[in-house]
């Protein structure tokens, strides 16, 4: 065992651990461990910063969706300067170049945070879809990053051991419990906290373990990174990214990010009016209501006040809007933070 290493052979005590570690570690046992990649604050920043209201109605822009008791926000990349940071580190680079070689990207990112009691079935994540649609799993090296914005609770993240080694042959798209038992198989539990980052083989089957408490809330960092393959020409999700975030065009960065290159998999998951469960309806039907009268009464005002008087109204509210204090944006990147 080196001196970076900690707890057991898969577990590392920092972030600036040798990319060859890394990579022995995922290639041996299908996973590593980084305690403290990033600071519980810096955790806790991400955090604050996507957490959005339940009900974003007809908001043009980046935003959140739900899917029953889970709050996802896709293409977090282009909306956290932090997190654009953390995937296009050359730590993040460095690991993918020695571990999958050349022609890996970025095929999805996401935040999602989970409120309430769920049950994850075992899953992969080298999902292979047609379509739009999941039509089973693809051969593609992968790793998916899973960094913990808050402490993992009573929910453990669990794993089968080496099951990426069997897993493209196992016919059913979820393991359930009882394949483990009649199997024999060896599962393990890991339990992070804020600011963990869990890396692992995308073919390796894994779930995050059934909440029990429904005051918990529980909100991760997931982005995936696959070596792609002509084979699949449009394999990832559609990419949004934002161009004040780049510093310099390093040309590994343009690759990892698939500038040029087709991408037909819609967001996950799909999400409409039909995901909310009946508090978020409720919610909903309340913000609607509530919006009801004040829209009533600005129609009536525009149809009955002369052109002018609506044009002097909204430069009277930018006047006001212009008046207000800016918000105090931290000069330094808690990213970089030693």
């Amino acid at each position: 065992m080196t001196s970076l290493q900690k707890l057991s052979p898969h577990t590392f005590s920092k972030k600036d651990v040798p990319p060859a570690a890394l990579g022995a570690s995922i290639a041996k046992y299908g996973f590593a461990v980084i305690n403290n990649f990033i600071s519980k604050p810096s955790a806790a920043s991400i955090f604050s910063e996507t957490a959005l209201p339940l009900a974003n109605v007809n908001h043009n822009g980046l935003g959140s969706a739900l899917h029953g008791d889970t709050q996802f926000f896709t293409n977090i990349i282009a909306h956290s300067k932090l997190v654009h940071d953390i995937i296009t580190s050359s730590f993040v680079l460095d690991l993918c170049s020695t571990y999958l070689g050349e022609g890996y990207q970025l095929v999805n990112n996401r935040i999602q945070t989970t409120r309430s009691k769920i049950a994850m079935p075992w899953h992969t994540d080298n999902n292979l879809l047609k379509d739009g649609k999941l039509v089973g799993r693809h051969e593609l090296p992968g790793l998916q990053f899973v960094l913990y914005l808050t402490d993992v609770g009573d929910s453990p993240f669990q794993l089968i051991t080496n099951s990426e080694n069997w897993s493209l042959e196992f016919c059913n798209q979820y393991l359930l419990d009882d394949d483990i038992k009649t199997k024999g198989l060896t599962t393990e539990e890991i339990f992070p906290a804020a600011g963990t980052l869990l890396i692992l083989n995308t073919h390796v089957f894994h779930r995050a373990a059934p909440l029990r408490n429904s005051a918990y809330t529980r909100s991760i960092l997931l982005f995936q990174i696959d070596k792609v393959s002509n084979k699949y020409p449009n394999h990832g999700e559609k990419l949004v990214v934002q161009p004040e975030f780049f510093k310099d065009f390093n040309p590994a960065i343009i690759a990892l990010l698939g500038f040029g290159k087709e991408r037909a998999y819609p967001a996950f998951p799909e999400t409409s009016i039909d995901t909310l469960n009946l508090s978020q309806l409720l919610y909903l039907q309340k913000a609607v209501f509530t919006a009801f009268p004040r829209t009533i009464f600005r129609k009536l005002l525009k149809k009955v006040l002369p052109a002018y008087l609506v044009v002097i109204f909204k430069n009277l509210l930018v006047s006001k809007s212009k008046s207000k204090p800016s918000r105090n944006i931290p000069a330094s990147n808690p990213y970089l933070e030693t």
